[in-house]
């Protein structure tokens, strides 16, 4: 996680333990994975929640500091290992859809094409006039 800079409270998610050196504007975060999955707390460091404490807990001045102290005041909800499984999978989805042209795009020009199908329909079908 960015600790320092524009950039701070910013996290990413690396999915393997590959050792690695962390510069000194990062902070590496270990979390006990039989309570709270990093996956899932990747997911959370992007949402409003996590986003409004981030930014009432920053140190002002010159540079935003978010410390390991503000960090640890950080409140975050954690449902069961099975519901983070959950939801994990749900929120992996909608980004690969979001990030990913290769089944974004597609998808979402499919649900374009019904869209504009359906509007078509709707628009371009007109009651029977009886002619007396």
């Amino acid at each position: 996680m960015a600790r320092t800079g524009a950039t701070f409270g910013k996290t990413l998610y690396v999915p393997n333990d590959e050792p690695a050196v962390y510069a000194s504007f990062l902070i590496k975060i270990s979390l006990d994975n039989d309570v709270i999955l990093n996956r899932y707390y990747w997911h959370f460091s992007k949402s409003t929640l996590y986003w409004e404490q981030a930014n009432k807990l920053v140190s002002a001045g010159g540079q935003p500091q978010f410390n390991s102290n503000a960090l640890c005041r950080v409140s975050v909800p954690v449902p069961s290992i099975e519901e983070q499984e959950v939801i994990i999978s749900i929120l992996d989805r909608f980004d690969a859809l979001c990030n990913d042209l290769t089944s974004g795009l597609p998808a979402e020009i499919e649900a374009r094409n019904k869209q504009y199908a359906y509007y078509r329909d709707k628009l371009l079908t007109f009651k029977e006039v009886l002619s007396a």
